[in-house]
Parts: structure tokens; sequence; C-alpha cells
């Protein structure tokens, strides 16, 4: 298994970070639309049915993990996939989170966030979000991956995805080099910029953790994709590293 995929756990929403930084490089989106509510790029969407404060989630917000949903039980997301595909699964969650507030918008980590980026993809892109990835991001990285789709049937956002080591340090690296690789411009160099942006302090932002390495006589910022397995796809700036 030299050259065989591993399970990145949630380093699965940190590529899907990666393959939103590639659709605005590629003009499927631009960093406005971020700070535009999720609802704006559904259009299948009821908006008279679905709770107060949907239309207020920006992408941004469910790139901060920030999003508001707030649904009965843990599993009641996962549990629509299978009878709600794609559009109406976000029709049924929207229905059924408990209405969001400002106040509500609180940072909780979860699978339902970067699923509304991915499936913001999946309409933007010529075919699906799996065949933008294969072509877009895989392809042009030379990227050795199987990633599977959820039950609604977009890609596997908050687990799921299986990478060679080889092909997340390729990404990593752009990252570090500010969305080239090869000497292409590959992922968009503004998104790229917020991702390494630490001005914003130690936390979880576009799905990648932002976080200061302590050792007795330094600190160093460590920007990295974590999964709970123990996989890592890291970036330390200022060590160019």
């Amino acid at each position: 298994r030299v050259n065989g995929p591993h399970y990145a756990m949630s380093v699965t929403k940190t590529m899907t970070s990666v393959t939103l930084a590639r659709a605005i490089h590629l003009g499927l989106l631009s960093m406005k639309d971020l700070d535009k509510p999720v609802v704006d790029f559904l259009p299948g969407i009821d908006r008279s049915k679905i709770k107060p404060g949907v239309e207020t989630i920006t992408l941004r917000d469910a790139l901060f993990m920030k999003s508001g949903l707030r649904f009965p039980t843990k599993t009641y997301a996962y549990s629509l996939g299978e009878k709600y595909h794609r559009q109406k699964h976000f029709q049924k969650l929207f229905e059924n989170t408990s209405p969001i507030t400002p106040t509500q918008k609180q940072y909780k980590y979860t699978g339902t966030d970067p699923s509304l980026i991915m499936m913001i993809i999946d309409l933007k892109a010529k075919g699906s979000a799996q065949e933008f990835f294969a072509k877009e991001v895989a392809e042009k990285f030379g990227a050795i991956y199987c990633w599977d789709n959820q039950g609604c049937g977009i890609p596997k956002c908050g687990a799921g995805s299986n990478f060679t080591s080889r092909s997340l340090l390729k990404i990593g690296t752009a990252i570090a080099l500010g969305g080239k690789y090869n000497g292409e411009q590959l992922l968009s160099a503004e998104y790229v910029k917020e991702v390494m942006n630490t001005n914003k302090g130690e936390g979880y932002f576009y799905y990648f953790h932002n976080r200061k390495k302590r050792s007795p006589d330094n600190k160093v910022n460590f920007i990295s994709g974590i999964g709970a397995g123990g996989q890592y796809m890291s970036i330390f700036p200022k060590l160019n590293l």
C-alpha cells in the first residue's frame, strides 16, 4: 500500500475548501460570494418553508462552522440522506433546524456546513462536484484518491475521502505557495491568502486549523487539515515548511 490512498477523516473538510479555492480561481464563484446567503445559490429551496434565520447563513458562516444550523439529534442530517437527495436534502434540513439568530451562530464542528459548500459547487460546476474535483483538482495535482458520495448525492464532506500522503503533500505545498503548483496558479490566490492569514487569531477557518505550536523558546503558526486518525496536511509558513 505504498501508493494506496488512506482514509483522510476530517482532512476531507479541508479538501472541500481546496475544491472551493479551485472553483473561485476558475470564476465559478467569487470572493464576494462568500458573504452572500447560501440560499441565494440554491434555486431549488422553497424559502416559504424554511425556519427563520436560515436565509442569513452566508458561505463564510459555513466556512467558519458558524451556520447556526441545529437539529433534533446528532444523526438527523445523516438519517435524511438516503431519502432526500441534493437540494431536497437541504430543504429538509432548513425546515427542521432550530430558528437561527445572530447569537446562535456559534462555532460548532460539523459535517453539515462543508456539505453546504459542496452542494453549491455541485450546482455551479459543469457536471457534478465529483466530476469537477476529478478534472480540476485531482488531475491537476496528479492526486491519487477515492472519494465516495454521501447518501444525498454529493461527495462526503465531514469525513470519507481517501488520499495518498504524496497527494496531500502536493496540495499542501500549493497552499504554502499561494495556490501555485509547478508554477501554475491552480487555486485562488486571494482565497489562499485568507486561509493563511493569522490575524484572525487561533481557530478553525475555511476548514483549516490555524494554531500556534509552542516550544520553550518560540511560537510558530501551524496551519493544517487534521484528521481524527492522526492525518495531517500541515504548513508552517514562517519556516517555509
